[in-house]
């Protein structure tokens, strides 16, 4: 499964707001080395974890039954 941060979503937002408008980025250098740690050290454990872990076991299987359902009735 594809884990993201929260501020992927909001750039995400940002992009389909702002379509064919200069993309600036109102980060800091501080603020980009963070995430950029937490997108290389954090998130592949977590994505991990989710993919393999015990823990998201419940998950894992609602996600392979629900997404191919709701891909047949769309």
């Amino acid at each position: 499964m594809k884990v993201s941060c929260d501020f992927d979503y909001q750039t995400a937002e940002k992009l389909r707001k702002n379509r064919g408008a200069a993309n600036q980025s109102a980060m800091d250098k501080a603020d980009e080395r963070a995430l950029t740690i937490f997108k290389e050290a954090v998130l592949p454990r977590i994505q991990e974890e989710v993919d393999q872990g015990e823990t998201f076991g419940l998950l894992r299987q609602i996600y392979t039954v629900l997404v191919p359902s709701a891909l047949n009735n769309a």
